[in-house]
């Protein structure tokens, strides 16, 4: 191992949604070598690699030099992370999803030697490396547990005496308690809810058995979801709200083995459908749509024009499409390594990332014109 070759990653602790610098120095002029970032946690594991060619002067800059091959091309500051993959030999499907928000990701980043496909290598000798820990939780942050009457869930504070600005974090039909959202948003000065609705604790097992009365909530943000009742009708205060059917002989199952969903829901736009969309005209607060082009588990973009008709036929204005070519389902926080099997999602990771990105900052500035300003948390 050559010890003259420096690899340089700035900060090396940070929140995820902050970019990173990586600089590799000591390089002889024109030199090809290969990046290669490892995320290990428990048993799962993820990687992600690119091509360079140190400039005259021996340095690569990967916020400026451009990536020549590996898993994504260009310039891509960030590329080592949104890029990466399961490793070879790991369940088909794996998401990359923070469980536990007190622990770092901990990334290991690699020099090597020439121009190699790294992927399923785990003892590839490296020129240089270093550890850089992705946080969601920022310094300071508070995380409490919350079980008061029926509410379940768990509360982030930033750090100071307050008063935050509020944030209800609710996720789609997968249940469970996910926790880094809400995290992640108290890190940037919001108090932030996670709030569980079915398949956590003592609340219902299934989506179909929810009852709304557990909350009562204006969304200020619908990300890649559909904007009427679906699957199953829901209770409310004494009432049923009607739902659209998800027609299942339209659920399609590739040779793959993984499932398209993006046609099985009963169309909308005309009865018996029309009578399952939601009522946004009625809604006092600004709503953000963000939708990818290319997702194929919901036609987001449909259901988002189909949402803002509504509310032009009522002369409401107070809402806001985001759409992204090249983007899917399951948008996330930047950074988070596109997922696209299983159930696909649609999108290609570049676009997926771009998509990513744009739409996170837009979201807290939203908040923060709307909901109201608080300092940030910073590592």
């Amino acid at each position: 191992m050559s010890r003259q070759v420096e690899l340089l990653v700035t900060p090396v602790k940070a929140l995820v949604d902050d970019q990173v610098d990586i600089t590799v120095e000591r390089l002889a002029p024109r030199q090809p070598v290969t990046l290669h970032a490892r995320l290990v946690k428990g048993t799962a594991r993820f990687q992600s690699y690119a091509h360079y060619r140190a400039d005259d002067t021996g340095r690569v800059a990967v916020a400026k030099h451009t990536s020549l091959g590996g898993l994504y091309t260009g310039v891509e500051q960030m590329g080592l992370f949104w890029s990466m993959q399961p490793s070879p030999g790991q369940k088909p499907g794996l998401r990359l999803r923070k469980k536990d928000v007190s622990t770092p990701f901990l990334v290991d980043v690699r020099v090597h030697e020439g121009h190699v496909d790294v992927m399923g290598e785990e003892n590839l000798p490296w020129l240089a490396t270093k550890t850089v820990e992705r946080w969601y939780l920022g310094d300071g942050v508070k995380r409490i547990p919350v079980k008061e009457g029926r509410v379940r869930g768990t509360l982030f504070l930033p750090p100071g005496e307050g008063p935050f600005a509020g944030v209800l974090d609710i996720f789609g039909s997968t249940g469970g308690l996910p926790e880094y959202r809400a995290a992640l948003l108290a890190s940037r000065g919001f108090a932030a809810l996670a709030l569980p609705y079915f398949g956590y604790d003592d609340l219902p097992n299934y989506i179909s058995d929810i009852d709304l009365d557990y909350f009562e909530v204006a969304a200020a943000v619908v990300i890649g979801s559909y904007t009427a009742v679906a699957g199953h009708p829901l209770p409310y205060k004494g009432k049923m709200f009607p739902c659209a059917r998800f027609i299942l002989d339209q659920i399609v199952v590739t040779k793959e083995g993984f499932i398209c969903a993006r046609n099985s829901l009963e169309d909308t736009t005309e009865e018996p459908g029309l009578k399952a969309c939601i009522q946004v005209e009625k809604a006092q607060c600004p709503i953000m749509f963000v939708a990818g082009e290319d997702d194929v588990n919901v036609k987001a973009v449909l259901h988002a024009n189909q949402a803002i008709a509504r509310m032009k036929t009522h002369g409401k204005t107070n809402y806001t499409l985001l759409r992204y070519p090249g983007a899917g389902h399951l948008i996330e926080p930047p950074y988070t390594p596109h997922c696209d099997k299983c159930i696909l999602v649609g999108g290609e990771p570049k676009g997926h990332a771009a998509a990513q990105e744009d739409s996170w900052h837009k979201i807290l500035e939203l908040f923060r014109t709307h909901v109201g300003r608080s300092a940030l948390s910073k590592l």
